[in-house]
């Protein structure tokens, strides 16, 4: 994390302004190499399991859009998605993952203003599916 920040700033505007600063079209790629990874650390942490579904759908959004097969969103609303997943992979954020039974309360939080954030453009992705 580039600045020092308290739980208590942690806000939706925090991760939308975060997600405006550090992703961008060559991060995708990078977020997407890391699928397996970020799916492995949902699997195995209890709260985190929680969004596996979510997970998924972020992922599918964020790689499709890289591939070019899925452009009918707005690059603020996938910058969420994609810095929700890079946030799940970084160990030293704002709880440390390796502090037990609360490591990923950060990554959970985040998580749920994500789902909050981009909930209209994951109902629209779901109905471009079907």
């Amino acid at each position: 994390m580039k600045d020092k920040i308290t739980i208590r700033d942690f806000t939706m505007e925090y991760v939308k302004e975060r997600a405006e600063e550090e992703i961008t079209p060559a991060t995708l790629k990078e977020i997407i190499s890391q699928k397996e990874k970020i799916l492995k650390k949902c699997a195995d942490d209890k709260l985190l399991s929680h969004f596996k579904d979510d997970v998924r759908i972020f992922l599918k959004i964020v790689e499709d859009y890289e591939k070019g097969e899925y452009s009918s969103i707005p690059f603020s609303a996938l910058s969420v998605m994609a810095y929700t997943l890079k946030y799940i992979l970084e160990e030293n954020d704002i709880i440390h993952d390796s502090i037990p039974c609360h490591g990923q309360l950060d990554d959970a939080i985040i998580m749920l203003y994500a789902v909050q954030i981009t909930e209209e453009e994951v109902r629209k992705f779901r109905k471009h599916m079907q």
